[in-house]
């Protein structure tokens, strides 16, 4: 027979390791890259900046990326890679490399979107940043939706509020 004192100890032994299988499942690979918005308004003619971002594993020194627009009403007024970074072209992909690691988070580049002066109201389009790979390892694509939209679009909400 098992006494008392030893049954508490399996029944701990038990729930600790039970814990610590549960916590392996349950833990997700970090390594994503992401925009600081989820979506993104701007006006004919307006150039609205949006960083993009890595969230990782573990620092890293070598980041590769194509970044494209799906609109032909959106482009690029430029990109503007972290100052850590030396950047590589290489065909259509960027590859960004850092003497010393970064850390997860870190800001990777900024994007300055701009609407054209003749874009159509209601246009959307995206931002995609594709074929990414952190020290080569494969990441998912990360798409931002732009939206073409007027003054009255964007502070029709502002108005609203404020007559409530």
């Amino acid at each position: 027979m098992i006494g008392d004192s030893m049954k508490k100890r399996l029944i701990v032994f038990i729930s600790v390791v039970f814990c610590f299988f549960a916590f392996l499942v349950n833990v997700k690979a970090l390594n994503k890259i992401y925009f600081d918005s989820e979506d993104l308004s701007v006006m004919p003619g307006e150039t609205k900046e949006v960083g993009v971002y890595v969230d990782s594993d573990s620092s890293f020194t070598s980041i590769k990326m194509n970044v494209i627009t799906t609109s032909n009403s959106i482009n690029f007024a430029g990109i503007t890679y972290n100052e850590a970074f030396t950047k590589t072209n290489n065909g259509s992909s960027v590859i960004l490399t850092s003497k010393t690691p970064l850390k997860s988070g870190s800001k990777v580049a900024t994007i300055n979107v701009k609407a054209i002066d003749s874009a159509t109201v209601g246009t959307t389009g995206y931002i995609r940043v594709s074929n990414v790979s952190l020290n080569d390892v494969q990441l998912e694509n990360a798409s931002l939706s732009v939206k073409v939209l007027s003054l009255i679009h964007i502070s029709e909400p502002t108005r609203l509020a404020l007559i409530s």
